[in-house]
């Protein structure tokens, strides 16, 4: 299983972002490819999102060509992290899994070929997806000063029905 790296303080920075409030809220880290060290990482502000709720949100349209450029400058893959901000095991709802099938092809084309990771952050845990350079996405773990963090894996079990 592929496992980012990260700090304690860099995780508990994240996850304080992600889950401050009721509404859905989202992130980028932009990591080494090959292994999977973070590079550098973007809050996203409340002017890119195009909208956003408790159950939902959508990124604007420069806002999500912008995260794609930065990765291709810095020569790195990305990671989205986001927030499901209720009482409800981590997993990625059928709408991510809708939205992540339409983008992960194009990002991956956009940035030759580079893997793609998508974290959703819960009150009760955290779920991950990793897409290699080739073939279906698989269980990303979180490696946190040492200690390895396991995913549900409810969202490759949703991957693999819908």
């Amino acid at each position: 299983m592929h496992q980012l790296l990260m700090s304690g303080s860099d995780r508990a920075r994240l996850w304080t972002h992600l889950l401050q409030g009721k509404e859905e809220e989202a992130a980028f880290i932009f990591t080494h490819p090959e292994t999977l060290t973070p590079i550098h990482t973007v809050f996203v502000p409340r002017d890119g999102f195009a909208y956003k709720s408790r159950f939902g949100f959508e990124l604007t349209d420069s806002y999500r060509a912008s995260i794609i450029k930065k990765a291709h400058d810095l020569g790195t893959m990305i990671i989205e992290l986001h927030s499901h901000p209720f009482p409800a095991t981590a997993c990625l709802s059928p709408t991510d899994i809708d939205g992540l099938r339409e983008f992960v092809p194009h990002v991956r084309w956009r940035l030759k070929g580079k893997p793609y990771a998508a974290i959703v952050v819960a009150l009760k845990g955290f779920d991950a997806l990793f897409w290699p350079a080739d073939g279906p996405p698989e269980a990303l773990a979180l490696n946190i000063d040492g200690t390895i963090l396991l995913p549900t894996r409810k969202s490759l079990e949703q991957w693999s029905y819908a």
